[in-house]
C-alpha cells in the first residue's frame, strides 16, 4: 500500500495553512489555495525560470523571511509564505517600474485598453506611470511599428515586449 503521507505537504500562506503536493511549485499551489501571485514569465507548461522577478514573494528561511520568486521554487513541509507584505509590495512595484522604463507608453494611455498583463498589474501592483522622464526605444522597420512574425502562432511586438522570453520559451518548449 502507498504511502499517501507522503504525497501532501502543509505549508502556511499569508497566515492560512494550506495543502499542497510535494514538488509543486509554490506559484501553483498559492493559486491552487485561492492566492493570485502576478506573473509574466511562468506558464504550467514550462520549465520554471524565474526572470521576470514579478512573482516574487517572502519565504521565510533559516534568517528569517526573503523574497524569492514562486515560479522557481518547489513546496517543502512547514514552508511559511507571506504574498502581501509591504516588502513584496515594494518588491513588485519595483519590477513594474523597472520594466516600464523602456516600454513605449506608460500604462494608462495605452491602446491596449485592459487586454494587457502590463496594464493590469501595473493597475494593481504597482504605480500607474513612470518616474522617468527620457525618451523611450522604439522599434521601426520590421513590419508594423516593430512586428516580427515568427510564423502562423506567433507575432512578436516589439513595442510591447518587456523580454520575459515566456513567448521564445512557449514556441520552443509546447508548440515545438
Amino acid at each position: 500500500m502507498a504511502d499517501t503521507t507522503a504525497e501532501t505537504v502543509t505549508i502556511t500562506v499569508d497566515g492560512k495553512q494550506v495543502q499542497a503536493r510535494a514538488g509543486e511549485l509554490l506559484i501553483a499551489a498559492c493559486e491552487d489555495a485561492g492566492v493570485y501571485i502576478p506573473r509574466f514569465c511562468y506558464h504550467p507548461r514550462m520549465k520554471p525560470v524565474g526572470m521576470c522577478r514579478m512573482c516574487l514573494v517572502e519565504v521565510k528561511g533559516p534568517r528569517g523571511f526573503s523574497l524569492t520568486p514562486a515560479c522557481y521554487v518547489p513546496v517543502a513541509e512547514g514552508m511559511e509564505v507571506q504574498t502581501r507584505s509591504d516588502k513584496v509590495k515594494k518588491a513588485q512595484d519595483g519590477v513594474l517600474e523597472f520594466l516600464l522604463v523602456n516600454h513605449p507608453l506608460d500604462c494608462p494611455v495605452c491602446d491596449k485598453g485592459g487586454e494587457c498583463p502590463l496594464q493590469d498589474f501595473s493597475y494593481n501592483f504597482g504605480r500607474d506611470q513612470s518616474r522617468m522622464e527620457f525618451p523611450r526605444r522604439v522599434f521601426d522597420g520590421e513590419g508594423v511599428k516593430g512586428d516580427v512574425d515568427f510564423g502562423p502562432t506567433l507575432m512578436l511586438n516589439r513595442q510591447r515586449c518587456i523580454l520575459c522570453t515566456r513567448c521564445v520559451r512557449f514556441m520552443r518548449d509546447v508548440e515545438g
